[in-house]
């Protein structure tokens, strides 16, 4: 059931769901713009359909969890994931990095180029952590990249393109079946 507060200007404004179940709960965070299964708030359409096809694939990750600091930049990629004692960085792209028109979505506050750099700065963090990995006998860290192109045909087939990329390097994605899906969600969640 979700609740309104109707305010003097006659404007609604969410005052908070009450679910009477977690089939009424998964629906309602399937669909919730920038909120994963998990009810963790994500950036971007593409990151939900990350987190959620994660979730629902039983497959462990964090977000945005701190991999390293160096010099003034914390690098935090979008995800992380450890599958059979490797690591995977997922980052996600808000921008397609061959668009001539160089576009962003016009409430972005930096420009397109501003962005690629941030790109090109995280790739190459990730490769300066990778070498220092080396340097101590530790296994390298797998970068995975998606971006808005692999969006364009639309979430099934962002889904397909993402459960390729995730088994070419080795993890399966079985998903859950729904009654498994269902009983996950919590219903003290967003």
């Amino acid at each position: 059931v979700y609740m309104f507060l109707r305010s003097d200007s006659g404007i609604e404004n969410e005052l908070k769901w009450d679910f009477d179940s977690r089939e009424e709960k998964y629906l309602y965070l399937k669909n919730k713009k920038h909120v994963s299964l998990q009810g963790e708030t994500v950036k971007s359409n593409g990151e939900k359909y990350i987190a959620d096809f994660l979730f629902e694939h039983n497959i462990d990750y964090s977000y945005e969890r701190n991999l390293t600091q160096a010099k003034d930049f914390l690098y935090r990629p979008d995800f992380t994931i450890t599958y059979n004692d490797k690591k995977f960085v997922l980052e996600h792209w808000g921008i397609d990095e061959h668009d001539r028109t160089k576009s962003v979505p016009p409430y972005w506050s930096e420009t397109w180029d501003q962005y690629h750099d941030t790109m090109i700065r995280k790739r190459n963090l990730f490769r300066w952590v990778n070498s220092k990995q080396k340097e101590k006998g530790l296994p390298s860290i797998t970068l995975l990249e998606t971006s808005i192109v692999d969006l364009r045909n639309g979430r099934a087939e962002f889904d397909k393109h993402l459960k390729k990329l995730l088994e070419a390097n080795g993890i399966p994605c079985v998903k859950k079946d729904r009654a498994h899906l269902i009983s996950s969600i919590q219903l003290n969640q967003t």
